[in-house]
């Protein structure tokens, strides 16, 4: 009898926590061959944690016989003992804990100190603490009052019939890191607490979700819903997303970081005019009509093909692909993301320059996210910033940080006298054309609307007048070993002196060896450094003028 009794209070796939704070899935509940009693139940756990368990779901007799009980991954099976569960609660139950009653006895005593709670002083005595304006601090502690909680970590796998008499009023729920499991559980919730709007579920661990597990919620049962965040929540199929769009047509937000939607539907581009794509397109303009946030990192995503399913979600307006497995980015088609301004697509396997170009066909897209990539690997953010700006004209911010009028235009400079150091190699017009095409395709556009500005390659590198080129430019020695001065150094020099010499006269000035100067012209406080990384180039064709800085600084030695 108390065996069927201890039975009852659980059941497979429950959510539990034991007593060290170790969350678990319930995979198995009854007797145990290994075990010296059959009369006793034990629960299978799989772990969240691989280490904490023992096993992957089987167990050994005595006579050597393997008997399994669940499958799981090595390392993650255990069976316990129900006493080692700790108890779990339901939402109303923990709104009781955590808010208290104005009529409430008052923990500190007529003279605000607290029973029992003290601090030794220096010479061993023992201090009361007192609580000052504690009925001011509980008038914040009231249901009634407050329209927002937080509830992470609290071991709640449940609502609670009375939750609408609490929580009617409610706005925003952060139930982070609890047991919940049941998507009727959520259902339910919603249901009671009409005024909710936003609702942070991250790292509860739900079942499935499949046709017989939807087809027993309440139709547009998360109506009211306009943020729904589910990171680490144990999706695994880009279908019950959907799903769970179809129950939540007003959403706006939705977070998604951490779930396995591998099988994202791949969109073909030639397959868009077929009957079938047209209506996957339809589709997806009445489900995800009203998204304006998507946060799908760490979700296995492998192809920027799965990413087009995006294009037709007519309000999406940011995107997050971070920690994904992105090797290429495609360029945009007409009408296509056409609200998108904000992208971040970090830790992901980009490999070329062609990926950053295909970002400017976005029309939209403001601000960019991008870094941790192998394109950027072995370059600073000084060598990396400029490029990825002269080769996106509509971004205004990069990485967080904004883009200056100034700094675009010395970016695209720049970026147009790389381009013209490079294509000097090549002896076919055609080649140089194809690789304009190919790897430049803003070269022609950014030559047109500076080619009054920039100096033609031969005239940097002719030897003109020195009266006529004479610049001031100020040294600053940045580096340690060098036996020269750290103060900065004010020499007038001629802007058609090549990057070797400058060296030299560089060696000469606080004695540092030509091989491990590194270079760097600021023409302006507003404007980025420009790495003087050719040595057969002048001052003047990196652009510097009168009143420019050098940063002298020391590579590591090979």
């Amino acid at each position: 009898k108390k065996s069927e009794e201890m039975n009852s209070n659980y059941e497979i796939n429950y959510r539990i926590c034991d007593n060290d704070g170790f969350k678990g899935t319930i995979r198995y509940i009854g007797p145990v061959a290994a075990a010296k009693s059959q009369d006793e139940i034990w629960l299978g756990i799989e772990w969240d944690d691989i280490g904490r368990g023992k096993h992957d779901g089987s167990c050994v007799d005595e006579n050597g016989v393997i008997h399994r009980y669940f499958y799981c991954d090595k390392l993650l099976g255990s069976f316990v003992k129900p006493n080692k569960i700790a108890p779990s609660v339901s939402l109303s139950e923990a709104l009781k804990q955590r808010y208290v009653e104005m009529d409430a006895p008052e923990i500190a005593g007529p003279d605000s100190k607290l029973p029992d709670a003290f601090v030794i002083t220096s010479k061993g005595n023992k201090k009361g603490i007192e609580l000052v304006g504690e009925m001011q601090i509980r008038k914040w502690q009231q249901i009634d009052v407050v329209d927002k909680v937080v509830l992470r970590n609290e071991r709640i796998s449940s609502i609670g019939s009375d939750i609408q008499e609490i929580a009617q009023h409610f706005k925003s729920i952060d139930l982070q890191d609890n047991l919940l499991y049941k998507w009727s559980e959520v259902a339910y919730l919603c249901s009671q607490v009409p005024s909710l709007h936003s609702l942070f579920l991250h790292g509860n661990k739900f079942e499935p979700l499949n046709s017989l597990v939807y087809n027993n919620l309440p139709p547009l049962c998360f109506n009211n819903l306009k943020v729904l965040a589910l990171n680490n929540c144990k999706l695994s199929s880009w279908s019950e997303v959907e799903l769970l769009v179809e129950l939540s047509p007003h959403l706006e937000e939705l977070y998604l970081s951490g779930n396995n939607l591998h099988d994202l539907l791949v969109t073909d581009d030639l397959l868009d005019t077929t009957l079938s794509s047209i209506n996957i397109n339809e589709d997806c303009k009445r489900k995800f009509e009203s998204l304006k946030i998507l946060d799908v990192s760490a979700c296995n995503i492998t192809d920027w093909n799965q990413i087009k399913y995006f294009e037709n979600f007519s309000s999406l307006e940011e995107l997050v692909l971070d920690n994904n497995l992105i090797e290429h980015i495609l360029n945009n088609k007409p009408n296509c993301f056409s609200k998108l301004f904000r992208l971040s697509i970090s830790s992901n396997r980009i490999v070329n320059w062609k990926s950053i170009d295909a970002l400017s066909t976005y029309f939209s897209l403001k601000q960019l996210r991008i870094s941790n990539i192998p394109l950027f690997q072995g370059k600073g953010a000084s060598e990396v910033r400029p490029k990825v700006i002269a080769r996106i004209k509509q971004l205004e911010y990069f990485n967080g940080s904004g883009i200056s009028p100034k700094e675009r235009i010395d970016a695209e400079k720049n970026y147009i006298r790389s381009i013209q150091r490079d294509i000097l190699d090549f002896q076919s017009e055609i080649e140089k054309s194809n690789f304009l095409f190919n790897e430049h395709p803003r070269y022609n556009e950014l030559l047109l609307l500076y080619q009054n500005d920039l100096i033609p390659l031969a005239r940097a590198n002719d030897g003109l007048t020195l009266a006529s080129e004479i610049i001031t430019v100020t040294f600053h020695n940045l580096t340690f070993s060098s036996n020269g001065t750290l103060e900065p150094i004010t020499k007038r020099i001629p802007s058609s002196i090549i990057i070797s010499r400058l060296k030299m006269m560089v060696k000469q000035m606080i004695n540092l060896d030509i091989k491990l100067q590194q270079l760097s012209l600021l023409q302006s406080k507003d404007s980025l450094p420009i790495l003087l990384e050719d040595e057969h180039y002048t001052l003047q064709y990196y652009g510097a003028m009168d009143n420019a800085h050098i940063y002298i600084n020391e590579k590591k030695p090979d």
